[in-house]
């Protein structure tokens, strides 16, 4: 199972010793640091120890980087920038502290670096690569292409100190770029050559970027940074003062350009005109709020004395009913009264007609009776006459 890789510093620091000729400057550097403590021209940190005088180039350098990342290394002249990449590429061996790198590392701080001037560029394409770590199979493999793209003509087995310094740089950029590595360290962009090989160059570094687990980019420019890294570390005197995502850039002003800064003041005018209009915004709506809730209050006050002369109304409108209710029932209660005497009267009435009907039908009777009696006595005296 292959490592992941990771490059770790703890507590890394590089002190180098100040020659003679050169003590009278470390002094003054010494005077300004003194005097000013954020002062920043002077580069590295200077000691006195003894009798001797030490420059500090990185001071307890505390420092992860993952599988991933991209890292841009900014700062001013003499922060340290340099010394901290030659350190993790293993050129440079730190005063104090420890330095663990998992991977295999393409550095590109001097493309030139290792070339014997006496041996042919071929027989320097097999020396530079194994002084970076290649088997001879690997560097037979990518030899025709590493001269094709270096493009030596006639050169190629000639000894190197016939070559122009642009021919030295192609063939140690054709070689480094050739190499797949896990960590990729530049030492500012490729910036000199003419226009075609810088395109060349361009699209071949992008491509060995891209293979790779983790680049390290030390630049002056930021918007280089802002286009290749997803992280960045900003050295001062040897020290790490801030190390985070790329986007914390325009966080620190003096590391940008004039360009950026521009861009940056304008962002944070516009930004400053936006929060103003905000905040008005927000007044003009507080303010509209407040008239709003005002007039609500108002028709809710309005909406409760309608609400009580509707309650009046309503409890008026029931005691109307409820009276109406009572009369109904009373006259209910009266008519059916006077129903009942007059059914009372009606029906003593009809008895009294029953009984004057049974009267009339026995005088009737009776009268029948008595001129039936009477015919028959006359009758009687009418045979005995005759």
């Amino acid at each position: 199972m292959s490592k992941t890789t990771e490059i770790l510093l703890s507590k890394i620091g590089v002190d180098f010793l100040v020659h003679r000729g050169a003590i009278s400057a470390a002094q003054e550097a010494i005077r300004s640091q003194e005097e000013n403590q954020d002062d920043t021209s002077s580069g590295a940190a200077f000691k006195k120890v003894g009798n001797r005088y030490h420059a500090t180039a990185l001071d307890g350098i505390d420092l992860t980087i993952q599988s991933g990342m991209r890292v841009g290394v900014i700062g001013h002249n003499g922060s340290g920038k340099s010394t901290l990449l030659r350190v993790i590429a293993g050129v440079l061996e730190p005063t104090r502290g420890t330095l663990q790198v998992t991977g295999r590392i393409a550095s590109m701080m001097s493309t030139t670096f290792g070339f014997d001037m006496r041996s042919t560029g071929r027989e320097n394409i097999t020396r530079r690569g194994m002084m970076m770590g290649m088997s001879r199979s690997e560097i037979e493999a990518r030899k025709d292409e590493i001269l094709d793209f270096a493009d030596l003509g006639a050169y190629t087995d000639m000894p190197m100190s016939t070559y122009s310094a642009g021919m030295r740089a192609r063939l140690g950029f054709a070689i480094t770029t050739s190499m797949h590595a896990n960590i990729v360290i530049l030492d500012e962009w490729i910036g000199a050559g003419d226009a075609r090989f810088l395109e060349k160059s361009r699209q071949r570094l992008i491509r060995a970027i891209g293979h790779s687990d983790i680049l390290i980019l030390a630049t002056h420019k930021d918007n280089l940074i802002r286009e290749m890294c997803s992280h960045v570390l900003i050295l001062d005197k040897g020290k790490i003062t801030h190390f985070g995502p790329v986007e914390t850039l325009d966080d620190h002003p003096d590391m940008l350009s004039d360009s950026r800064k521009a861009t940056v003041q304008h962002k944070q005018e516009i930004q400053d005109r936006l929060q103003e209009q905000k905040e008005r915004r927000e007044a003009h709506y507080a303010d509209l709020k407040d008239q709003v809730l005002e007039r609500m209050d108002r028709k809710a006050d309005k909406l409760a004395e309608h609400s009580e002369t509707v309650e009046y109304l309503a409890a008026q409108m029931e005691k109307t009913v409820r009276d109406h209710k009572t009369k109904l029932q009373n006259l209910r209660a009266r008519s059916d009264r006077l129903l009942e005497r007059h059914q009372a009267r009606i029906d003593a009435r009809i008895e009294k007609l029953k009984d004057l009907d049974a009267e009339l039908a026995e005088t009737l009777k009776t009268r029948r009776n008595d001129t039936s009696g009477t015919v028959d006595d006359n009758s009687a005296d009418d045979d005995s006459a005759r």
